[in-house]
Protein backbone atom coordinates (compact mmCIF):
# COMPACT_ATOMS: atom_id res chain seq x y z
CA UNK A 1 0.00 0.00 0.00
CA UNK A 2 0.99 3.34 -0.56
CA UNK A 3 1.10 5.88 2.02
CA UNK A 4 -0.37 9.17 0.61
CA UNK A 5 -0.24 8.92 -2.64
CA UNK A 6 -3.15 11.48 -3.20
CA UNK A 7 -0.52 14.11 -4.00
CA UNK A 8 0.55 12.29 -7.49
CA UNK A 9 -3.00 12.38 -8.57
CA UNK A 10 -3.98 15.89 -8.03
CA UNK A 11 -4.09 16.41 -11.38
CA UNK A 12 -6.97 14.25 -11.80
CA UNK A 13 -8.84 15.60 -9.08
CA UNK A 14 -12.71 15.17 -10.26
CA UNK A 15 -14.72 18.71 -10.62
CA UNK A 16 -18.14 19.90 -8.46
CA UNK A 17 -20.60 20.00 -11.39
CA UNK A 18 -18.98 16.60 -12.93
CA UNK A 19 -19.66 14.82 -8.89
CA UNK A 20 -22.76 16.95 -9.12
CA UNK A 21 -23.92 15.24 -12.37
CA UNK A 22 -23.17 11.58 -11.38
CA UNK A 23 -24.92 12.18 -8.07
CA UNK A 24 -28.24 13.34 -10.17
CA UNK A 25 -27.59 10.55 -12.06
CA UNK A 26 -27.28 7.91 -9.18
CA UNK A 27 -30.02 9.76 -7.36
CA UNK A 28 -32.34 8.66 -10.46
CA UNK A 29 -31.52 5.12 -10.91
CA UNK A 30 -32.28 4.85 -7.01
CA UNK A 31 -35.63 6.78 -7.06
CA UNK A 32 -36.78 4.67 -10.05
CA UNK A 33 -35.71 1.41 -8.00
CA UNK A 34 -37.76 2.39 -5.43
CA UNK A 35 -40.81 3.52 -7.71
CA UNK A 36 -40.66 0.08 -9.05
CA UNK A 37 -40.32 -1.77 -5.44
CA UNK A 38 -43.39 0.42 -4.76
CA UNK A 39 -45.49 -0.25 -7.78
CA UNK A 40 -44.73 -3.82 -7.11
CA UNK A 41 -45.76 -3.73 -3.48
CA UNK A 42 -48.85 -1.99 -4.23
CA UNK A 43 -50.00 -4.52 -7.04
CA UNK A 44 -49.23 -7.07 -4.63
CA UNK A 45 -51.70 -5.21 -1.54
CA UNK A 46 -54.15 -4.30 -4.39
CA UNK A 47 -53.79 -8.39 -6.04
CA UNK A 48 -57.25 -10.27 -6.11
CA UNK A 49 -59.44 -7.00 -6.19
CA UNK A 50 -62.26 -8.21 -8.99
CA UNK A 51 -62.50 -4.16 -10.51
CA UNK A 52 -58.62 -3.03 -11.71
CA UNK A 53 -59.53 0.59 -10.97
CA UNK A 54 -56.48 2.42 -9.40
CA UNK A 55 -57.84 2.91 -5.42
CA UNK A 56 -55.59 4.91 -2.90
CA UNK A 57 -56.87 5.18 0.95
CA UNK A 58 -54.94 6.79 4.09
CA UNK A 59 -54.36 3.34 5.30
CA UNK A 60 -52.50 2.78 1.93
CA UNK A 61 -50.52 6.06 2.73
CA UNK A 62 -49.48 5.35 5.99
CA UNK A 63 -48.11 1.82 4.57
CA UNK A 64 -45.96 3.65 1.54
CA UNK A 65 -44.84 6.41 4.14
CA UNK A 66 -43.23 3.45 6.59
CA UNK A 67 -42.44 1.88 3.01
CA UNK A 68 -40.16 5.02 2.50
CA UNK A 69 -38.00 4.44 5.78
CA UNK A 70 -37.79 0.93 5.37
CA UNK A 71 -36.90 0.57 1.58
CA UNK A 72 -35.35 3.78 0.28
CA UNK A 73 -32.82 4.31 3.29
CA UNK A 74 -31.43 0.89 2.85
CA UNK A 75 -31.65 1.22 -0.72
CA UNK A 76 -29.56 4.03 -0.69
CA UNK A 77 -26.84 3.21 1.85
CA UNK A 78 -26.43 -0.64 -0.13
CA UNK A 79 -26.31 1.08 -3.34
CA UNK A 80 -23.49 3.68 -2.33
CA UNK A 81 -21.56 1.19 -0.10
CA UNK A 82 -21.49 -1.68 -2.58
CA UNK A 83 -20.64 0.09 -5.78
CA UNK A 84 -17.76 2.54 -3.95
CA UNK A 85 -16.52 -0.40 -2.00
CA UNK A 86 -16.22 -3.08 -4.76
CA UNK A 87 -14.82 -1.03 -7.50
CA UNK A 88 -15.21 3.13 -6.42
CA UNK A 89 -17.47 3.61 -8.95
CA UNK A 90 -21.60 3.64 -9.22
CA UNK A 91 -23.05 3.95 -12.40
CA UNK A 92 -23.82 7.77 -11.95
CA UNK A 93 -19.97 8.02 -11.33
CA UNK A 94 -18.84 5.44 -14.48
CA UNK A 95 -21.10 7.77 -16.66
CA UNK A 96 -19.13 10.90 -15.92
CA UNK A 97 -15.84 9.01 -15.50
CA UNK A 98 -14.69 9.36 -11.95
CA UNK A 99 -14.35 7.24 -9.37
CA UNK A 100 -13.70 7.26 -5.31
CA UNK A 101 -10.26 6.38 -3.85
CA UNK A 102 -8.48 6.38 -0.47
CA UNK A 103 -5.84 8.78 0.31
CA UNK A 104 -3.26 5.93 -0.69
CA UNK A 105 -4.92 6.21 -4.23
CA UNK A 106 -6.64 2.66 -3.73
CA UNK A 107 -10.10 1.35 -3.23
CA UNK A 108 -11.81 2.14 -0.09
CA UNK A 109 -12.21 -0.46 2.37
CA UNK A 110 -15.76 -1.44 3.25
CA UNK A 111 -15.44 0.64 6.89
CA UNK A 112 -14.82 3.95 4.86
CA UNK A 113 -17.83 2.52 1.88
CA UNK A 114 -20.22 2.57 4.87
CA UNK A 115 -19.27 5.86 6.21
CA UNK A 116 -19.14 7.82 3.35
CA UNK A 117 -22.99 6.42 2.54
CA UNK A 118 -24.28 7.22 5.53
CA UNK A 119 -22.19 10.83 5.32
CA UNK A 120 -24.61 11.45 2.27
CA UNK A 121 -27.20 12.53 4.80
CA UNK A 122 -25.03 14.65 6.93
CA UNK A 123 -23.98 16.25 3.70
CA UNK A 124 -27.11 17.07 2.90
CA UNK A 125 -28.26 19.19 6.15
CA UNK A 126 -28.56 22.63 6.25
CA UNK A 127 -29.40 23.18 2.31
CA UNK A 128 -26.70 20.99 1.51
CA UNK A 129 -23.55 22.72 2.70
CA UNK A 130 -21.39 19.35 3.00
CA UNK A 131 -21.99 19.18 -0.24
CA UNK A 132 -20.87 22.72 -1.06
CA UNK A 133 -17.84 22.85 1.17
CA UNK A 134 -16.15 21.27 -1.88
CA UNK A 135 -16.10 24.83 -3.58
CA UNK A 136 -14.21 25.35 -0.69
CA UNK A 137 -11.02 23.30 -0.82
CA UNK A 138 -8.41 22.62 -3.39
CA UNK A 139 -9.58 19.24 -3.54
CA UNK A 140 -13.34 19.46 -3.66
CA UNK A 141 -13.54 17.25 -0.76
CA UNK A 142 -17.46 16.95 0.70
CA UNK A 143 -18.23 16.38 4.23
CA UNK A 144 -18.77 13.15 3.75
CA UNK A 145 -15.33 12.54 1.98
CA UNK A 146 -13.82 13.75 4.94
CA UNK A 147 -15.76 11.79 7.06
CA UNK A 148 -14.30 8.78 5.55
CA UNK A 149 -11.38 10.13 4.35
CA UNK A 150 -11.74 9.63 0.58
CA UNK A 151 -11.37 11.40 -2.16
CA UNK A 152 -12.83 11.55 -5.98
CA UNK A 153 -10.65 11.60 -9.03
CA UNK A 154 -11.29 11.59 -12.93
CA UNK A 155 -10.82 7.97 -14.60
CA UNK A 156 -8.72 7.04 -17.40
CA UNK A 157 -9.50 5.31 -20.54
CA UNK A 158 -9.35 1.34 -20.25
CA UNK A 159 -5.83 0.45 -21.58
CA UNK A 160 -4.13 -2.92 -21.44
CA UNK A 161 -0.63 -0.65 -20.47
CA UNK A 162 -2.39 0.67 -17.17
CA UNK A 163 -0.32 0.13 -13.96
CA UNK A 164 -2.30 -1.31 -11.71
CA UNK A 165 0.79 -0.72 -9.47
CA UNK A 166 -0.32 2.72 -9.68
CA UNK A 167 -2.80 2.21 -6.86
CA UNK A 168 -5.99 3.51 -8.60
CA UNK A 169 -8.30 0.97 -8.56
CA UNK A 170 -7.05 -2.48 -6.84
CA UNK A 171 -11.04 -3.80 -7.00
CA UNK A 172 -11.71 -1.78 -10.50
CA UNK A 173 -12.80 -4.98 -11.95
CA UNK A 174 -15.31 -5.59 -9.17
CA UNK A 175 -18.33 -3.77 -10.53
CA UNK A 176 -20.17 -6.99 -12.07
CA UNK A 177 -19.77 -8.24 -8.26
CA UNK A 178 -21.24 -5.02 -6.88
CA UNK A 179 -24.01 -5.61 -9.49
CA UNK A 180 -24.62 -9.06 -8.62
CA UNK A 181 -24.93 -8.05 -4.86
CA UNK A 182 -27.38 -4.95 -5.44
CA UNK A 183 -29.88 -7.18 -7.65
CA UNK A 184 -29.39 -9.90 -4.72
CA UNK A 185 -30.22 -7.21 -2.33
CA UNK A 186 -33.28 -5.74 -4.78
CA UNK A 187 -34.78 -9.32 -4.99
CA UNK A 188 -34.31 -10.60 -1.22
CA UNK A 189 -35.11 -7.36 1.14
CA UNK A 190 -38.45 -6.45 -0.72
CA UNK A 191 -39.52 -10.20 -0.61
CA UNK A 192 -38.63 -10.11 2.93
CA UNK A 193 -40.52 -7.10 3.85
CA UNK A 194 -43.19 -7.87 1.60
CA UNK A 195 -43.64 -11.13 3.88
CA UNK A 196 -43.17 -9.14 6.72
CA UNK A 197 -45.35 -5.98 6.12
CA UNK A 198 -48.40 -7.65 4.05
CA UNK A 199 -50.15 -9.67 6.64
CA UNK A 200 -53.52 -8.30 5.76
CA UNK A 201 -55.76 -9.65 2.94
CA UNK A 202 -57.78 -6.83 1.13
CA UNK A 203 -61.54 -8.09 1.22
CA UNK A 204 -63.07 -4.80 -0.11
CA UNK A 205 -62.63 -1.34 -0.94
CA UNK A 206 -65.60 0.93 -0.64
CA UNK A 207 -65.25 4.15 -2.18
CA UNK A 208 -61.23 4.10 -2.20
CA UNK A 209 -61.33 2.72 1.79
CA UNK A 210 -59.85 -0.65 2.44
CA UNK A 211 -61.67 -3.44 4.10
CA UNK A 212 -59.22 -5.67 5.30
CA UNK A 213 -59.37 -9.10 6.75
CA UNK A 214 -58.51 -8.49 10.31
CA UNK A 215 -61.67 -5.53 9.80
CA UNK A 216 -63.69 -8.41 8.75
CA UNK A 217 -62.72 -10.66 11.64
CA UNK A 218 -63.54 -8.06 14.21
CA UNK A 219 -66.59 -6.97 13.25
CA UNK A 220 -67.54 -10.49 12.93
CA UNK A 221 -65.82 -10.90 16.56
CA UNK A 222 -68.15 -7.97 17.68
CA UNK A 223 -71.46 -9.04 16.50
CA UNK A 224 -70.77 -12.92 18.07
CA UNK A 225 -70.01 -11.28 21.21
CA UNK A 226 -73.28 -9.34 21.11
CA UNK A 227 -75.47 -11.48 20.01
CA UNK A 228 -74.43 -13.88 22.94
CA UNK A 229 -71.89 -15.92 21.33
CA UNK A 230 -73.91 -16.83 18.29
CA UNK A 231 -71.23 -18.28 15.41
CA UNK A 232 -70.89 -16.15 12.26
CA UNK A 233 -68.48 -18.11 10.32
CA UNK A 234 -71.09 -19.68 8.70
CA UNK A 235 -72.07 -15.84 7.48
CA UNK A 236 -68.69 -14.45 6.28
CA UNK A 237 -70.82 -12.91 2.95
CA UNK A 238 -73.51 -11.37 5.22
CA UNK A 239 -71.22 -9.88 7.71
CA UNK A 240 -69.12 -8.23 4.84
CA UNK A 241 -72.20 -6.76 3.43
CA UNK A 242 -72.85 -5.29 6.84
CA UNK A 243 -69.59 -3.86 7.56
CA UNK A 244 -69.90 -2.47 3.86
CA UNK A 245 -73.43 -0.82 4.71
CA UNK A 246 -71.83 0.51 7.81
CA UNK A 247 -68.74 2.43 6.06
CA UNK A 248 -70.86 3.66 3.53
CA UNK A 249 -72.73 5.48 6.56
CA UNK A 250 -70.03 6.54 8.40
CA UNK A 251 -68.76 8.72 4.95
CA UNK A 252 -72.63 9.82 4.62
CA UNK A 253 -72.78 10.78 7.97
CA UNK A 254 -69.19 12.98 8.08
CA UNK A 255 -70.50 14.48 3.96
CA UNK A 256 -73.44 15.86 6.35
CA UNK A 257 -71.21 16.78 9.54
CA UNK A 258 -72.69 14.73 11.92
CA UNK A 259 -71.26 16.07 15.26
CA UNK A 260 -68.45 13.55 16.51
CA UNK A 261 -69.06 12.22 20.14
CA UNK A 262 -67.63 13.42 22.86
CA UNK A 263 -64.99 11.34 24.72
CA UNK A 264 -67.23 11.11 27.45
CA UNK A 265 -69.82 9.93 25.16
CA UNK A 266 -67.93 7.06 23.67
CA UNK A 267 -67.25 6.42 26.97
CA UNK A 268 -69.99 5.69 28.51
CA UNK A 269 -71.32 3.59 24.98
CA UNK A 270 -68.03 1.48 25.62
CA UNK A 271 -69.50 0.85 29.62
CA UNK A 272 -72.25 0.11 28.05
CA UNK A 273 -71.48 -2.48 25.90
CA UNK A 274 -68.94 -3.76 28.69
CA UNK A 275 -71.68 -4.30 30.57
CA UNK A 276 -74.11 -6.33 27.65
CA UNK A 277 -71.02 -8.44 27.51
CA UNK A 278 -70.67 -9.56 30.47
CA UNK A 279 -69.65 -6.93 33.07
CA UNK A 280 -65.77 -5.14 33.16
CA UNK A 281 -63.32 -8.27 33.66
CA UNK A 282 -65.66 -10.51 31.68
CA UNK A 283 -65.76 -8.01 29.16
CA UNK A 284 -61.90 -8.38 29.02
CA UNK A 285 -61.55 -11.66 28.94
CA UNK A 286 -63.87 -12.30 26.07
CA UNK A 287 -62.48 -9.51 23.99
CA UNK A 288 -59.41 -11.04 24.68
CA UNK A 289 -60.28 -14.77 23.76
CA UNK A 290 -61.61 -13.14 21.28
CA UNK A 291 -58.16 -11.57 19.96
CA UNK A 292 -59.97 -7.96 20.16
CA UNK A 293 -58.37 -4.71 22.17
CA UNK A 294 -60.07 -2.55 24.16
CA UNK A 295 -59.41 -0.09 21.71
CA UNK A 296 -61.23 -2.04 19.31
CA UNK A 297 -64.60 -1.27 21.34
CA UNK A 298 -63.73 1.98 21.80
CA UNK A 299 -63.94 2.29 17.94
CA UNK A 300 -66.87 0.22 17.84
CA UNK A 301 -68.74 2.18 20.37
CA UNK A 302 -67.86 5.59 18.20
CA UNK A 303 -69.15 3.97 15.53
CA UNK A 304 -72.38 2.86 16.84
CA UNK A 305 -72.98 7.01 18.09
CA UNK A 306 -71.99 8.40 14.88
CA UNK A 307 -74.76 5.60 13.45
CA UNK A 308 -77.13 6.70 15.67
CA UNK A 309 -77.25 10.04 15.14
CA UNK A 310 -77.01 10.41 11.25
CA UNK A 311 -80.30 7.46 11.47
CA UNK A 312 -81.93 10.07 13.94
CA UNK A 313 -81.01 13.73 12.56
CA UNK A 314 -81.33 12.04 8.72
CA UNK A 315 -84.19 9.21 8.89
CA UNK A 316 -85.94 9.05 11.91
CA UNK A 317 -86.51 13.22 12.18
CA UNK A 318 -88.60 12.80 9.12
CA UNK A 319 -90.96 9.76 10.04
CA UNK A 320 -94.58 11.32 10.50
CA UNK A 321 -97.09 8.65 11.79
CA UNK A 322 -100.21 9.98 11.57
CA UNK A 323 -103.30 9.14 14.06
CA UNK A 324 -105.22 7.57 11.08
CA UNK A 325 -101.95 5.06 10.72
CA UNK A 326 -101.99 4.37 14.41
CA UNK A 327 -106.07 3.19 14.62
CA UNK A 328 -105.52 1.18 11.69
CA UNK A 329 -102.83 -0.67 12.90
CA UNK A 330 -104.61 -1.47 16.34
CA UNK A 331 -107.57 -2.35 14.54
CA UNK A 332 -105.63 -4.80 13.14
CA UNK A 333 -103.87 -6.04 15.81
CA UNK A 334 -106.63 -5.71 18.68
CA UNK A 335 -105.14 -9.02 20.80
CA UNK A 336 -101.43 -7.17 21.21
CA UNK A 337 -102.80 -4.33 22.86
CA UNK A 338 -105.30 -6.07 25.70
CA UNK A 339 -104.87 -5.01 29.01
CA UNK A 340 -103.24 -1.89 28.72
CA UNK A 341 -104.93 1.43 28.20
CA UNK A 342 -105.79 3.13 24.84
CA UNK A 343 -103.24 5.80 25.38
CA UNK A 344 -100.43 3.07 26.11
CA UNK A 345 -101.58 1.15 23.19
CA UNK A 346 -101.51 4.23 20.99
CA UNK A 347 -98.05 5.20 22.43
CA UNK A 348 -96.42 1.70 21.52
CA UNK A 349 -98.32 1.35 18.25
CA UNK A 350 -96.33 4.57 17.59
CA UNK A 351 -92.95 3.31 18.42
CA UNK A 352 -93.64 0.15 16.52
CA UNK A 353 -94.93 2.06 13.58
CA UNK A 354 -91.39 4.53 13.34
CA UNK A 355 -89.16 1.89 13.92
CA UNK A 356 -90.63 0.27 11.13
CA UNK A 357 -90.65 3.17 9.03
CA UNK A 358 -87.10 3.66 10.33
CA UNK A 359 -85.88 0.28 9.32
CA UNK A 360 -87.35 0.32 5.40
CA UNK A 361 -85.64 3.87 5.44
CA UNK A 362 -82.78 2.61 6.35
CA UNK A 363 -82.73 -0.11 3.63
CA UNK A 364 -83.53 2.63 0.96
CA UNK A 365 -80.28 4.26 2.25
CA UNK A 366 -78.57 1.24 2.12
CA UNK A 367 -79.27 0.78 -1.53
CA UNK A 368 -79.14 4.47 -2.77
CA UNK A 369 -75.27 4.60 -1.28
CA UNK A 370 -74.76 1.14 -2.54
CA UNK A 371 -75.92 2.39 -5.87
CA UNK A 372 -73.45 5.14 -6.36
CA UNK A 373 -71.12 3.70 -4.49
CA UNK A 374 -67.86 2.23 -5.85
CA UNK A 375 -67.53 -1.31 -4.24
CA UNK A 376 -64.76 -4.27 -5.59
CA UNK A 377 -64.59 -7.11 -3.36
CA UNK A 378 -61.98 -9.83 -3.17
CA UNK A 379 -62.88 -12.48 -4.73
CA UNK A 380 -60.49 -14.29 -3.44
CA UNK A 381 -60.94 -13.58 0.22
Amino acid sequence: MYKDNIGSLDNRIAGFWRRVFAYTTDLIIIQTLYAILLVIGYLAASFGITDTNTFFSSDLAIKLAISFFLIYFPLFIVYFTTFCFIGGQTPGKMIFRIKVVSRDGCDINLGSSIVRSFGYFASSLFFGMGFLIALLNRRRRTLHDLLSGSYVIRTRPPSPFINHNEGVGDRGHGTILASSLLLSFLIIFPARFSSGEIVDQVIAVVNNEVISLSDLKRYISFYSILNKGISLDNALIAALQGLIDERLILTEASRFGIEEPTEGEIKEETKKLEEGIKGQNGANEKLSWHGLEPDDLYTLSRNRLIIERFIDQRINLFILISPEDIDSYLKKNKKEFTGISREEARLKVGRILTEERSREKIRELKARLRAKADIRINSEG
